[in-house]
């Protein structure tokens, strides 16, 4: 005989939508409803349940946590069986000026330091940091500055460690890292120099530079603190244009004295075309008010070269005198120079010599008349008669 039960008049199974919403604000202590909400408490009905694999990875970071702290453990234990002889082994003593970074299972633990430290064996891996002062070099590097000036300088980079984790984690080889940095900063900060700022600056040059590397090592907890550069040599001069002085002396003539101004330009354009011919004239008046060029006997030929085209010039000198007159007789030196580069040498701003040792110029024949000839232009450079 089959059994009637009444049938229910609530609804029993669940609606096949969830007309709720998430960002149902309320206090602050309900408990809110979220994907990311995982908690006994929620209903049959919630949009995302729990996942077996969270639940798996979450028992995996525990099993891990219990491992490494059995594994610690039993280090310790081992260290109480075996001590005292143990102790001779994880004791170090630490310095004051140094630090101790320890790596437990590849974690890193607090900085240890300075005095007695405790350094478990197998599972502790440790690293000594020095906190002194330190230095590395800058070799001395040629390069080409702003002015077309060719020098050769270097400099000694004084740095220190500031924040000991940084260092540790941010860069791999320190030394390495600092070095090339330090000296691609270093030369491009002094490319943009010019020759002058080099001489009579390095004190606002030091400043920019050591703000420039603390810009950049502070991400490597590092701090620059001085720089020292080394003496300075020069391979080139700037490159000055010695008629532009005297072209804007002529124009100052013409607008300040416009009765003067056609003997000013003509003196002035006189002397632009062509000074080779000036200075050699005025070095002639030189050795006939001098004994300075006693000691030279010969003679010479210039070839120099002036935008793309080459000029020769001929004198001798002989018992003391120079002499602008051709001569039958063949020449003793011939010099291949650039117009600017002889200029600076009759104006004494560069040396034969110098010049010679740079490949500013080609000698054929005795360089030893070329060297007596720059010292007797030497001897007489407190005369007013060379300079134009």
């Amino acid at each position: 005989m089959a059994t009637y039960v009444r049938v229910p008049t609530e609804e029993i199974d669940s609606p096949v939508f969830d007309y709720s919403s998430p960002f149902t604000f309320t206090s602050a202590n309900a408990s809110y409803r979220s994907i990311n909400t995982y908690s006994p408490g929620s209903s049959t009905n919630q949009l995302v349940s729990s996942s077996p694999s969270s639940t798996r990875e979450r028992q995996l970071n525990l099993a891990e946590k219990c491992f490494l702290r059995l594994l610690v453990f039993a280090c310790y234990a081992c260290i109480v069986l075996t001590a005292p002889i143990s102790l001779f082994f994880v004791m170090k003593r630490i310095p004051q000026y140094e630090r101790i970074v320890v790596f437990r299972l590849g974690r890193m633990q607090p900085i240890k330091g300075p005095g007695t430290v405790f350094i478990l064996p197998l599972v502790d891996r440790h690293l000594s940091v020095d906190l002194r002062m330190r230095a590395f070099v800058v070799p001395p590097q040629f390069m080409i500055l702003s002015d077309d000036a060719i020098v050769e300088i270097g400099a000694e980079i004084r740095f220190r460690i500031t924040n000991i984790r940084y260092s540790t984690l941010h860069v791999k080889d320190l030394d390495a890292s600092l070095r090339v940095l330090g000296r691609s900063v270093f030369v491009n900060n002094l490319t943009k120099k010019c020759l002058n700022d080099l001489q009579k600056h390095k004190e606002d040059l030091t400043r920019d530079l050591i703000g420039t590397l603390n810009e950049q090592v502070a991400e490597w907890g590092l701090q620059v603190v001085r720089v020292e550069f080394s003496p300075l040599r020069v391979t080139q001069d700037a490159q000055h244009h010695p008629g532009l002085s005297r072209l804007l002396g002529a124009l100052s003539n013409t607008f300040d004295n416009p009765s003067k101004a056609v003997a000013a330009a003509s003196s002035a354009s006189a002397s632009f075309d062509d000074p080779i011919e000036q200075y050699l004239k005025r070095i002639k008046r030189a050795s006939e008010q001098s004994v300075c060029f006693k000691d030279v006997d010969g003679c010479f030929c210039l070839r120099v070269n002036r935008d793309g085209q080459t000029r020769e010039y001929n004198f001798a000198v002989q018992d003391g005198h120079v002499q602008l007159e051709p001569s039958s007789r063949s020449p003793d030196v011939t010099v291949t120079i650039c117009e600017d580069d002889l200029l600076k040498i009759f104006s004494l701003e560069l040396s034969p010599l110098g010049a010679y040792i740079a490949n500013k110029l080609d000698i054929c024949g005795d360089v030893q008349l070329v060297t007596n000839l720059g010292s007797a232009l030497k001897s007489i450079k407190h005369t007013s008669i060379i300079n134009l």
